[in-house]
């Protein structure tokens, strides 16, 4: 349900605002009709691109990938590629990963800017998965609009002030910018190094959330109280597959257990918050290429 709401508010916010920004959301439109949330952030040194690429954002199958390409400033032309995985929610066969391949353009409507374009998916091997359209627009200008539908949903008197409460479209955007760990859900992620580093801490109100990492089942670091202060939990990857499971100790004050555990190999920082009841698990496995 989370999922369709999303792409329905990419859908209202897309009618009206635009302009050159580094931060792009919209959505993927398949050749089967289907659609998927997407978003790429770029940027431009002399016409080449580097940045990231997020696909099924908050969702089951949410996706990071890097991406590289060129842009054009003369023609206001775009491409690029997505070329390594970062992190996937989905079940992990690392051949059958499909990259977007974008060509488009970046159109100036009354001076404001759209990312338009059509895509090609492909397997590392080159052969073809999917293809379509990508229709993206600045996220700054999603949430001007946003903040601008609440204060119109606040105005209202067809909406109970119970309703109203319930109601805040600009949270719900920025709830697409966390990557949330929930119960049940594993992460892959990937990397060249023989260790990873966890920053653990609270980035909301202190209200004493704590957690317990495990490291291939076993307890590596327990019943850590979550502070401002960020604790640093190096653990060594020995293995080409390493599962780190973060269970909930408590719910601190304010339910649920919401720490923030960033994943960092000194090449990919990948920034994550638990979700969790008491007791609850998630897990990140963690492979090296």
């Amino acid at each position: 349900m989370k999922y369709y709401f999303s792409i329905f508010l990419f859908f209202i916010l897309f009618k009206g605002f635009s302009q050159d920004n580094q931060d792009y959301y919209g959505v993927i439109k398949l050749n089967d009709t289907s659609m998927i949330s997407y978003r790429i952030y770029l940027e431009e040194n002399e016409g080449l691109i580097s940045g990231y690429s997020v696909t099924d954002l908050g969702g089951e199958h949410e996706t990071k990938n890097i991406i590289e390409g060129n842009y054009e400033t003369k023609s206001n032309t775009l491409n690029f590629k997505e070329t390594d995985i970062v992190y996937t929610k989905s079940p992990v066969n690392q051949f059958d990963f499909c990259y977007v391949h974008f060509n488009g353009n970046l159109r100036k409507i009354n001076k404001r800017v759209k990312l338009k374009g059509n895509f090609l998916g492909l397997f590392e091997d080159g052969t073809e998965c999917i293809s379509g359209e990508i229709e993206l627009m600045s996220f700054e200008k999603i949430e001007n609009k946003a903040e601008k539908l609440d204060k119109v949903i606040q105005k209202t008197k067809k909406i109970s002030e119970e309703q109203k409460e319930k109601i805040s479209i600009t949270k719900t955007m920025d709830t697409l910018r966390m990557n949330i760990l929930r119960k049940g859900q594993n992460l892959s992620m990937f990397t060249k190094t023989p260790f990873i580093e966890l920053n653990i801490y609270d980035s909301g109100k202190i209200d004493g959330d704590m957690v317990s990492i495990y490291r291939n089942g076993n307890i590596y670091k327990e019943n850590i109280t979550v502070t401002k202060e960020k604790l640093k939990v190096k653990i060594p990857l020995k293995n080409d597959e390493t599962k780190i499971t973060i269970k909930a100790v408590n719910e601190g004050e304010f339910a649920p257990n919401t720490a923030q555990i960033d994943f960092n190999d000194y090449t990919h920082y990948i920034e994550t918050k638990t979700s969790l009841s008491k007791s609850d698990t998630t897990t990140i496995t963690v492979y090296r290429k």
